[in-house]
């Protein structure tokens, strides 16, 4: 095996108030396992102390900050240590989330008992502001821990961007053939990318948490969702650029298809209540779920894990008004 097995691709900006914790979740895997990666830090022009947080964590971890002018732009960071990424497989990891423990070890496991599968998937957790868990994130396959074939991916993942960011692993040299993340999609750019990727080679899913998604006022995912009209066109967009793989004389495709455009309905329209703090946008749910057949429905609330990242965002509001 490459001496250098994975490389962690970590966009910042203005990162202080969370950064500690996701860098402590690094510092506390295996610490054999530590020699065997590599941290790309692409800073996007912090104005808060994210670089000196970053320079004392580099004392004891294998650190790499790479820094630019303020861009603005998630996506085009991660593409910088994409580009820069030297290990024999790389992920993300985001300034406001983290790794269980045990993440390192378990997957390395992983890549020495499959040397022949290219990408890794696992289930992640919810947490509040306060590192709190919230609830489960997980992929919707049934049973242990096996080879995902990319037919059976693509369309789970086409109804709903189901992965939580910083849980996929995939080898490094996938980028020459898959290409990087579209730098004109910052709201749907990893949903974009997992369908690229997943949607072409097999994965192996492992059936358990093993790293933390972070809900917040301040979070990506919130601020994406603000302009709702941009939102969902790129949703459409992403939709359309890939739905062609679909067999539109399938009725298990059909279903996919018109889920597909459902979800993006909700996830926009759940972005535009929790911004607009009115309860119209969910009236207009209701009212298109109706059109939907009961098998289309099932498809859809199975696959878009909408029980789970729902019910995680309810109860971190809850906890955020009693503070």
């Amino acid at each position: 095996m490459n001496d250098l097995l994975l490389s962690v691709i970590m966009p910042t900006y203005n990162g202080a108030q969370y950064l500690p914790f996701a860098l402590e979740s690094i510092s506390n895997q295996n610490r054999e396992l530590m020699t065997k990666i590599e941290i790309l830090v692409v800073d996007d022009g912090s104005t808060d102390s994210t670089i000196e947080i970053l320079l004392d964590y580099s004392k004891d971890l294998p650190i790499n900050i790479i820094r630019s002018h303020r861009e603005g732009n998630w996506v085009k960071g991660l593409n910088e240590g994409l580009k820069a990424a030297k290990g024999l497989f790389c992920c993300q990891l985001h300034q406001d989330d983290a790794w269980e423990p045990n993440r390192l070890q378990i997957l390395f496991s992983e890549i020495q008992q499959h040397p022949n599968v290219d990408i890794f998937i696992h289930n992640a957790d919810f947490i509040d502001r306060n590192g709190k868990k919230l609830g489960s994130w997980s992929c919707p396959f049934r049973g242990s821990s096996r080879v995902i074939q990319p037919d059976i991916f693509f369309r789970k993942l086409l109804v709903q961007d189901f992965i939580c960011i910083n849980t996929p692993i995939f080898r490094t040299e996938l980028i020459n053939s898959i290409g990087l993340f579209d730098e004109n999609f910052q709201q749907a750019a990893d949903w974009d990318y997992w369908l690229r990727l997943f949607g072409n080679y097999p994965s192996y899913f492992i059936n358990q948490s093993l790293s933390f998604f972070r809900i917040h006022p301040q979070s990506q995912t919130v601020q994406h969702s603000k302009n709702h009209v941009e939102y969902m066109e790129q949703l459409e967009k992403t939709l359309e650029r890939h739905s062609g793989k679909l067999d539109s004389n399938r009725i298990e495709d059909i279903r996919i298809l018109k889920a597909a455009r459902f979800s993006n309905l909700v996830n926009t329209c759940l972005g535009r209540a929790l911004h607009q703090q009115s309860i119209k946008p969910i009236f207009l749910i209701l009212k298109e779920s109706i059109k939907l057949s009961p098998k289309t429905m099932v498809v859809y609330i199975w696959n878009s894990r909408i029980i789970e990242r729902v019910g995680a965002r309810i109860r971190a509001r809850k906890a955020l008004r009693r503070t």
